[in-house]
């Protein structure tokens, strides 16, 4: 008896909670979608009726707005948590070997057959070009997400439905 007037009081007491703002704290980095518009930025205060971010610069000089979002218009609030550099790494390494794959496919078939040290067919040619093109944007690209790994997004606001409804 006890333990199911518990679960009622406990399954009430987190829907009274499920309307409240999340606890943000001031310059956490957010993106906010409001009708027609989105902005990026930090987290300057976040009242009953507003939320307001500062945009980021875009350089040294650069000026740094803050700007209103009424609560009435917000549709989605999202953090941005920074990616860890081997995810940057395998995310660049995937991208790379598409897009240097693709080209790799297009210029191997593409080549000559009747040279000196040219693939004896069309399809051969595609599927060298594709391999070492590939595996060159590969490597390129692990480079470059390692080195700007970049930012995730995980919606704050409203909150997410729980993972199996």
């Amino acid at each position: 008896m006890r333990g199911s007037i518990l679960s009622i009081l406990l399954l009430l007491f987190a829907t009274s909670l499920s309307g409240q703002t999340p606890s943000l704290e001031p310059g956490t980095p957010l993106r906010a979608h409001a009708y027609g518009t989105t902005l990026s930025g930090e987290l300057v205060r976040w009242d009953a009726d507003s939320l307001v971010i500062r945009s980021r610069g875009t350089s040294q000089g650069a000026m740094r707005a803050e700007r209103a979002i009424a609560v009435s218009d917000l549709l989605r609030l999202d953090r941005e948590t920074p990616r860890t550099r081997g995810r940057g790494a395998a995310r660049g390494a995937l991208w790379g070997l598409a897009i240097g794959g693709a080209v790799g496919l297009v210029a191997g078939a593409a080549q000559e057959t009747n040279c000196f040290l040219c693939p004896d067919s069309h399809t051969e040619g595609a599927m060298f070009g594709g391999a070492i093109l590939g595996g060159l944007g590969a490597g390129i690209g692990a480079i470059v997400g390692a080195i700007a790994p970049g930012t995730r997004s995980e919606p704050v606001w409203p909150a997410p439905a729980p993972e199996g409804s």
